[in-house]
């Protein structure tokens, strides 16, 4: 009767509890830490990932150790052949990610920034700060940016076109398409266009005459009812183009020298006490915010400037925009601690993969090992290894700017072994 109660007993914890799950393993965990486990075939082929970067609280703890299983299934939902399968993985311990720096785009300075990837257009705005008109990796975003040290600000709604009454007036008077004039400022009865043939001013709405530069003019800026700010290039093309405030009679009152090579300016606005260039070189493009001090000299206020990266990688062990032909590293092999369990001690191949949901370090058959990034829209993602003998560092890019990070402590990822299992 004793050893019926018993059994009895036993046989209402099965049903409270329910029976064992199908194919279910259990293993032991040398210490703590995330875990990762995947089922491989008989030729070490990863069929499935069971569990990604598990925290040890989803487990089951039994006796023995942690408790899981498996449903046959590979990673597309379909039964796999009948066979051995072995599950293996991971335990990754005191691993530390650190956000080192963003490269190549004064712009963005930490995550969760607009990733800005080109200015395409910016007014001054009445109450002093920028309006940028940029181009992101996707499309294009209007951003407020700071006169003060051109820090980002809010995003904005698109524009109103300030220029478009102006042109349409200055049109009227020359008689000109409107085409015809490739720059346009206004300030209150006073229009001012940059045209092929030079520059042209409608004060009170007299008929637009031309004032005379010793420039080609690309643009200009009203300062007040005396005098604008413009960009010009010689006529001689070995001179290098310039910036001058001029007064409406063409006297050059002063100008901002440039020398060969410097960035060539593109589009200027005037401020309250200054201006704002914006300078482009192949692959390079600034923005500036320029005033005088009180001895005359030209003060740079604050400068961003954006690099084309697309071939980012490591030269020589430094952070380069253009890696060139320098190979660059598809993975690293590490040694890892030895299990204090099984006394197993493993060389590990770690790479970086990227998808919609960031970047990973993954081993060599893409089972993943550590969540580097979360950011999403990742191009491209290098890696190099660091100082230490278990460390990695690691670029990666939106399209906008090169991030880095330092991977610290990979030794401490420990081998897991669950055993096996028999599928029929």
């Amino acid at each position: 009767m004793r050893l019926l109660s018993i059994f009895l007993f036993l046989l209402s914890l099965g049903l409270a509890f329910g029976a064992p799950a199908q194919n279910e393993f259990v293993f032991a965990v040398p210490a703590t830490g995330r875990i990762t486990l995947g089922v491989f075939d008989k030729n070490g082929h990863l069929v499935r990932t069971l569990h990604a970067l598990y925290d040890e609280e989803k487990f089951q703890v039994g006796l023995n150790g942690f408790i899981s299983h498996w449903d046959g299934l590979d990673d597309s939902g379909k039964k796999v052949s009948p066979g051995i399968y072995h599950i293996r993985g991971y335990q990754i311990g005191e691993v530390a990610v650190s956000g080192e720096a963003f490269h190549f785009n004064d712009w963005i300075s930490e995550s969760g920034m607009p990733p800005i990837s080109k200015i395409e257009d910016f007014e001054v705005l009445d109450g002093g700060d920028i309006l940028l008109t940029a181009k992101t990796p996707t499309d294009s975003v209007f951003i407020r940016a700071s006169i003060q040290d051109g820090t980002l600000a809010v995003e904005k709604s698109p524009p109103v076109d300030q220029t478009g009454p102006a042109r349409q007036k200055l049109t009227e008077l020359s008689g000109q398409p409107a085409e015809a004039f490739h720059s346009i400022d206004a300030f209150g009865d006073t229009i001012l266009g940059a045209s092929a043939d030079g520059v042209w001013i409608s004060q009170n709405g007299t008929t637009p005459r031309k004032i005379d530069l010793p420039a080609r003019v690309e643009s200009v800026s009203l300062v007040n009812g005396e005098s604008f700010w413009f960009v010009g290039n010689s006529s001689d093309s070995t001179q290098p183009p310039v910036v001058g405030e001029a007064d409406f009679n063409g006297e050059i009152l002063r100008a901002l020298p440039y020398e060969s090579g410097d960035p060539a300016p593109k589009k200027i606005r005037a401020t309250q006490s200054g201006f704002v260039v914006l300078e482009e070189l192949p692959g390079t493009q600034r923005l500036r915010s320029l005033t005088r001090d009180e001895s005359g000299e030209w003060v740079v206020d604050w400068e961003k400037t954006i690099r084309q990266s697309e071939r980012f990688g490591f030269s020589n062990g430094e952070v380069t925009a253009d890696a060139g032909t320098a190979p660059q590293l598809d993975s690293l092999r590490f040694r890892l601690e030895e299990n204090p369990l099984t006394g197993e001690r493993e060389t590990i191949t770690i790479r970086a993969a990227i998808d919609a949901n960031g970047t990973r370090l993954v081993t060599e058959d893409g089972l993943p090992l550590l969540l580097v990034s979360d950011q999403p829209g990742v191009q491209r993602a290098v890696i190099h290894r660091g100082k230490s003998p278990d460390s990695i560092r690691l670029l990666q890019s939106n399209g906008a700017a090169v991030e880095e990070f330092l991977i610290e402590g990979l030794r401490h990822i420990l081998p897991l072994n669950a055993g096996q299992i028999e599928i029929h």
